[in-house]
């Protein structure tokens, strides 16, 4: 309530008062680090201020992020549009994973912590298989010879898909070329048995008008690119044995002519056998190791679509016994934002209100904040701008 002539304040509303004031006299702070004059408060280059810490997310500063994505351009954490009826996404349980080698938002890919050693690769086309042959394009194109991790990640356990058609699967990456010289050049790929093959990626043919024909052809015996200059987008699927990626000539060519970044999907169940052969030059430039995709789907009970979460850790010069902190949010009204802080390093949080005054039961210096975003609306884009709080006011 108000406080009145003559009154003696309670101690909160006073507290409280002060969070205002210090709400509406952090843009000063926030704004600074934009119009310049932050860097030449002091000869060190930082403001001349005590028991403040606070952050504008000029760069990726959470020490913990599950679920936001971070904007570069715009210094922000912003959540991103799962609605997509067509959406699919990978678990990724790993060591590490660089979420910036998996994230490619022009083409709706994105890559987040989930958890603990858990990320998940987002993708939606125009279709669910479209979406599928986009993720694991950004997972295995190009991955090094031998590999047995995907494309940014470190000491794979486990990779789940959303989608159960392409579960209890292995994956494997073959780039290979068949080129001129006389006779046939092939690359072959030769599997133990005849299953349901799933096949993506693209192939490259290039006929400068001699008598040359090339394809990949299916252990169905449908050749799906033949003779047509150019690369070419395409995914499948084919039942049998073989895989044969050739060119064909009569002795009068020199050069490579077909050339294929295939990712082959194939039951667990099956083992794979490949080489080359030919004297039109078949060659092997890079085979991965076989890479499981689980037969459990993804956890989405534990790691629901939806949450995200930022942790902020600092350190306090003294004990922290008391706070105040603001924020800056932008955060649709079906969308729940919890902030928490910890003085302990993260061993106890309590739910703190924008500018109003915190004591903790569990001090200490270790000052982390803690924001939680929780949508369920999944089209809503949420946005996190910038943070402070002070401590010890008193």
């Amino acid at each position: 309530m108000a406080i009145k002539d003559g009154q003696v304040a309670d101690a909160d509303e006073v507290m409280n008062a002060f969070g205002l004031a210090f709400k509406n006299s952090m843009n000063s702070f926030f704004n600074s680090d934009y119009d310049g004059w932050n860097a030449k408060l002091a000869d060190a280059g930082t403001p001349q201020v005590k028991n403040l810490i606070y952050d504008t997310l000029q760069t990726d500063s959470a020490d913990v992020n599950w679920g936001w994505n971070y904007d570069a351009t715009n210094d922000l954490y912003t959540t991103v549009d799962l609605s997509s009826a067509n959406l699919i996404h990978f678990d990724i349980y790993a060591t590490s994973v660089n979420t910036s080698t998996l994230t490619d938002s022009a083409n709706d890919i994105f890559c987040f912590q989930v958890g603990t050693g858990v990320w998940r690769l987002y993708s939606w086309k125009t279709s669910t298989d479209r979406a599928v042959h986009i993720a694991l394009q950004k997972l295995f194109d190009g991955v090094a010879n031998a590999a047995t991790d995907p494309n940014g990640v470190t000491g794979l356990t486990d990779l789940r898909c959303s989608e159960s058609t392409y579960r209890s699967h292995k994956v494997v990456f073959i780039a290979g070329s068949t080129g001129g010289g006389s006779g046939l050049g092939y690359v072959d790929m030769d599997f133990s048995a005849s299953g349901t093959k799933y096949y993506f990626n693209y192939y490259a043919f290039s006929n400068s008008g001699n008598p040359a024909t090339g394809s990949l052809e299916g252990p169905d015996s449908t050749a799906h690119v033949t003779n047509t200059n150019g690369v070419h987008d395409y995914r499948g699927t084919t039942v049998g044995n073989q895989f044969w990626s050739w060119t064909g000539n009569s002795g009068r060519l020199s050069g490579t002519y077909f050339t294929h970044q295939l990712t082959v999907l194939y039951p667990d169940t099956e083992t794979l056998t490949s080489g080359t052969s030919g004297g039109g030059g078949g060659n092997i430039t890079a085979e991965s190791s076989p890479i499981s995709i689980s037969a459990t789907a993804p956890d989405t009970g534990t790691y629901p679509d939806g949450i995200s979460t930022l942790i902020f850790k600092d350190t306090a010069a003294a004990t922290a016994t008391n706070t105040l902190s603001t924020w800056n949010a932008s955060i649709d009204a079906t969308s729940t934002f919890v902030a928490s802080i910890s003085y302990d390093g993260g061993s106890n949080y309590e739910t703190i209100t924008d500018a109003t005054i915190q004591r903790n039961t569990n001090t200490g210096t270790a000052v982390w904040l803690k924001l939680v975003n929780t949508r369920t609306d999944l089209s809503k884009i949420d946005t996190v701008m910038e943070w402070a709080t002070a401590y010890n006011w008193y």
